[in-house]
C-alpha cells in the first residue's frame, strides 16, 4: 500500500490549483530548498505526458547537473530527457490515465477522479521511467510541504524575485517548523564525480605505444530504446578523430552498473583501430571521472566538454535513425543489437555521403562494437 504522504499530497495539489500556481509559476521559476544535508530544486511544470501537469524535483548529483546543463548549454540538442534524474508529481485527468496507472490506483484503493489524480514518477538516466516507491514519495512530500508554506507566505516576494530571474533559496528546519528565505541568482549547480583509480592493466597495454597527432572526442548518449528484459537503455559512444577524419560508433548494453568497465573495452578498441590521441574530450561526467587517472597515467590530456556542434549533430543523427527504425521504444534483447548495428551503418553511410570528397569511408566491421 502507498504511504500516508501520498494522500496528504492531494491536499497540497488542491491548494496549488486553487491558487492557480501552474499559471502563475513557470518551469524556469526555481525553488531551491535546503534541509540539513539534503538539497532539492523544484519547478512547476505545466505539461507532462500530454495534458497532464505537475511538479518536478531534482535532488541528486545527476539531477543538479541536468539543471546546470539546461541553463548553460547553447544547443538544446546536446541534452536529452534520457539524462534526466528527478521525481515528478503528475496530476492526471481520468481520461488520460493509462491502464497501468489505473491498476496502480485501484490496487492501492485510491479513488479514480475525473480530475486531479495524483501519480509520482521516477526518472533515472539510462532507465525506463517508473512509478515511485514509498521512499521516493516521502522524499518528494518533504519538499512539497515546504514549497506549500513558501507559496502561502511569500507569494508577493516570490513573484517579484522571479520577474527578475532570481531563485528562491530557502533553508528549512522541519523539526522547528521554520525557514529562512533569500532571493539570489542561480547558484552554481554542477557536481563532479570522484575520479577512479588507475587501471594498471590498461596502462601496461598502451604505455609503450606512440601517439598520433590528433585529439579524440568521446561523446556518449543513451539510446531512445529500452531493452524489455532489463528496462535499461543502451549507451551510444561516438569516437571522433578530427585530424584523421575518422568516426566510430560503439554501444554498451546490459547492466548499467557495468557500463564504466565496458567503456574501457571500447576505448581499447579505438586506440588499436586509430591510435592513441594526445587529448580526449568527454561529454559524459561519469566516463570522464572514471577514465581520468588512467589516461593521465598514459600522459593523455583529458577535458570535459558538454557540447560540440559537429559531434553532437552526428550523435543526434544516429539517435534519430534509431528512433525512426525501432518498431517501438521497447525492444526485445535479441533485436536490440541488430537495430543498433543497422542504425549505426545507416548513419555512417549518411555521414560519408555528406563528406564524400574528404572522408575515408570505413568498413562496416570497423565501426560496430
Amino acid at each position: 500500500m502507498v504511504c500516508e504522504e501520498y494522500f496528504s499530497t492531494e491536499e497540497i495539489v488542491k491548494k496549488f490549483n486553487r491558487k492557480d500556481c501552474w499559471n502563475i509559476y513557470s518551469n524556469s521559476d526555481i525553488f531551491y530548498i535546503c534541509q540539513k544535508k539534503a538539497k532539492g530544486l523544484l519547478t512547476f511544470v505545466d505539461q507532462f505526458f500530454g495534458d497532464s501537469y505537475g511538479i518536478q524535483l531534482f535532488f541528486t548529483k545527476e539531477g543538479f547537473n541536468y539543471v546546470h546543463d539546461i541553463f548553460t548549454i547553447e544547443q538544446d540538442s546536446a541534452l536529452t530527457l534520457f539524462d534526466c534524474d528527478s521525481i515528478c508529481l503528475i496530476v492526471v485527468n481520468k481520461n488520460d490515465l493509462k491502464e497501468e496507472e489505473k491498476k496502480f490506483l485501484l490496487k492501492n484503493k485510491i479513488k479514480i477522479k475525473n480530475k486531479y489524480n495524483i501519480l509520482f514518477y521516477r526518472f533515472e538516466p539510462g532507465y525506463d521511467f517508473r512509478l515511485c516507491n514509498n521512499k521516493e514519495i516521502k522524499i518528494m512530500y518533504d519538499y512539497l510541504e515546504i514549497l506549500s508554506s513558501l507559496i502561502s507566505n511569500e507569494e508577493l516576494d516570490l513573484l517579484s524575485a522571479f520577474s527578475v530571474n532570481r531563485v528562491c533559496l530557502a533553508f528549512a528546519d522541519k523539526e522547528k517548523k521554520e525557514y529562512s528565505v533569500s532571493y539570489v541568482p542561480l547558484p552554481y549547480l554542477e557536481h563532479n564525480y570522484k575520479k577512479n583509480k588507475v587501471d594498471i592493466g590498461f596502462v601496461e597495454e598502451f604505455k609503450n605505444r606512440s601517439y598520433i597527432n590528433d585529439e579524440c572526442y568521446i561523446f556518449a548518449s543513451y539510446a531512445p530504446l529500452i531493452v524489455n528484459e532489463t528496462k535499461t537503455r543502451p549507451m551510444i559512444l561516438y569516437f571522433y578523430y578530427p585530424k584523421s577524419n575518422r568516426s566510430y560508433f560503439k554501444y554498451l548494453i546490459g547492466d548499467l552498473k557495468d557500463y564504466n568497465e565496458k567503456f574501457f573495452t571500447s576505448l581499447y578498441d579505438s586506440f588499436n583501430e586509430v591510435g592513441i590521441p594526445e587529448k580526449i574530450y568527454f561529454n559524459n561526467r561519469k566516463l570522464y571521472a572514471y577514465s581520468f587517472n588512467t589516461l593521465k597515467a598514459l600522459k593523455i590530456e583529458c577535458e570535459f566538454l558538454r557540447e560540440e556542434r559537429h559531434v553532437d549533430q552526428n550523435m543526434n543523427d544516429l539517435l534519430s535513425n534509431l528512433y525512426n527504425e525501432a518498431p517501438s521504444e521497447y525492444v526485445e534483447n535479441e533485436d536490440v543489437i541488430n537495430l543498433l548495428m543497422s542504425s549505426i551503418t545507416k548513419t555512417l553511410n549518411e555521414m560519408y555521403d555528406i563528406n564524400e570528397e574528404n572522408y575515408d569511408k570505413p568498413k562496416n566491421d570497423e565501426f560496430i562494437s
